[in-house]
Formats: C-alpha cells, structure tokens, sequence
C-alpha cells in the first residue's frame, strides 16, 4: 500500500512541476503592450531621420581633398599669410 503511494507521487511530482513551468509561461506578470498604429506624419518623419542619418554618414566617409579642404579653413590663413607673418616676425626679431 505504502509502495503504491510512493510511486504514484514519484510519477506525478514530475507532471505537476511540468504543468507549473508551463502555466507561469503562459501568464507572464505584464501584460503585452499594444501601441496605436503609427500616421503617415510619424512614418515621414522616420524615413527623413533615416536619411538624414544616412548622409551624415556618407559625408563621414568622403575622403577630404586639397580643394575641398582649402574652401573650408580660413583664408587668412593661407600658405603665403602664414610664411609672410613668420618673415616679419623673424625680421623685428633680428633688429633688436
């Protein structure tokens, strides 16, 4: 008799914990989240960002070139600027 227990609860001790396990994936703690559909406003303004992104990217990229470069510093600071200032800087230097 008391064999007959042990077995029955040897084999469902297992079918129960397996029937726990299942139940807790089926009944999560939070409920699911359900967010309103999207407008064609918002969808716009995604794909502008996309791209926006995707161009700043893309100038990242770009390998700077001399004629670029020069177009972007400051043309007071030119070569010849630059050599005349060391030139007049070294000429007051020696008069002294």
């Amino acid at each position: 008799m008391i064999r007959h227990r042990i077995a029955a609860l040897t084999l469902a001790l297992p079918l129960l914990l397996s029937v726990a396990a299942t139940a807790q994936e089926l009944l999560p703690g939070n409920p699911p989240v359900v967010l309103p559909p999207l407008g064609p406003e918002v969808r716009q303004a995604e794909r502008d960002a996309a791209r926006a992104a995707e161009q700043t990217a893309r100038r990242k990229d770009e390998v700077r070139t001399p004629e670029t470069a020069a177009g972007r510093e400051n043309p007071g600071l030119d070569y010849d600027v630059t050599t005349g200032i060391q030139q007049r800087q070294l000429e007051q230097g020696l008069r002294r």
